[in-house]
């Protein structure tokens, strides 16, 4: 007797066919189900942020679809930082590059020329080249045109996405705009005033509540003798500076010291903020605790 049909046309299809109903069979054993694997999500969108601050409002634009990395947090100095060999590559390979621009040269260095400066967002580049300090994400205008920077690049290399990151600098812009006018008139009577700085330039945090920043000495606080708390006494009474901001990281018993020396309330300032300090782990958070430290320290000057 010949051959049936259906083993005359297994033998001939074999083994292509046999071993594709081989691999289904058990693909629906192992799984129960006839549908086809989902393909693997898209890769996340490389970024590369300067500093702490900058990274955060990356994350909040960008959400999961973005691969966040930072180079400095509290406890590190802008200025003198030094890259590692592997952050430098990882730089070169980010898809977005976001610096506050002055006194970032080992980021924006990288970034001179074409192709690579259209990945670069500096916010040193969104202002008056006149108006350009260090530590230009303090001031809420600048970050909030970052978030909208940062939106507008997004969207062009995820379209499918682009709702979604621009409704995010929406929210972002709104909370930050809230918080900023939460402080308004508690901070009113700053406008005109001057304020000291030691160690860092703190300008870019005075932009919103229109007082006026005098550097006292440019070395860290932490480094300063009694000659040079002296010194620096003096020039807050020339200046008639009603505060002395000094960074938040600054050992307490040292915070104590430098107010024993001031005719003035000393008021701590926090310009990185850190994944690790949950109170200032965010960027409002970092700024809303920048608007307490002033406000108290206005109510200390003020006696009230």
């Amino acid at each position: 007797m010949g051959e049936g049909f259906g083993l005359a046309r297994a033998r001939r299809y074999a083994p292509d066919v046999l071993a594709r109903m081989l691999a289904l069979l058990c693909v629906l054993l192992a799984t129960g189900s006839c549908e086809e694997p989902p393909a693997s999500a898209p890769s996340r969108l490389a970024v590369v942020a300067t500093v702490y601050p900058l990274a955060d409002i990356a994350r909040t634009i960008g959400g999961s679809r973005v691969d966040v990395q930072w180079w400095i947090e509290s406890g590190q100095f802008v200025a003198t930082y030094q890259p590692s060999p592997s952050q430098i590559e990882a730089l070169r390979r980010a898809a977005i590059v976001v610096s506050g621009g002055v006194g970032e040269l080992y980021a924006t260095e990288e970034f001179a020329g074409e192709p690579g400066g259209r990945r670069l967002i500096r916010l040193d580049s969104l202002i008056d080249p006149q108006e350009r300090v260090p530590a230009l994400w303090l001031d809420p205008t600048l970050a909030r045109a970052s978030a909208d920077a940062l939106a507008e690049r997004l969207s062009a290399m995820d379209l499918a996405h682009a709702p979604d990151y621009r409704a995010a600098a929406d929210r972002f812009r709104r909370d930050l705009d809230d918080l900023t006018r939460e402080f308004d008139s508690a901070l009113v009577g700053l406008i005109g005033k001057n304020v000291g700085c030691v160690g860092n330039d703190y300008s870019a945090l005075a932009r919103p509540f229109g007082f006026q920043t005098v550097q006292l000495h440019d070395s860290p606080v932490v480094v300063l003798d009694s000659a040079a708390l002296s010194h620096v006494a003096r020039k807050v009474v020339e200046n008639a500076c009603v505060l002395v901001l000094i960074e938040a990281d600054t050992p307490p018993a040292v915070v104590k010291q430098v107010q024993a020396s001031m005719p003035v309330p000393v008021v701590t300032i926090d310009s990185l903020g850190s994944c690790a300090t949950p109170s200032r782990d965010t960027y409002l958070e970092l700024m809303r605790f920048n608007y307490q430290q002033l406000q108290d320290g206005w109510r200390r000057a003020t006696g009230f």
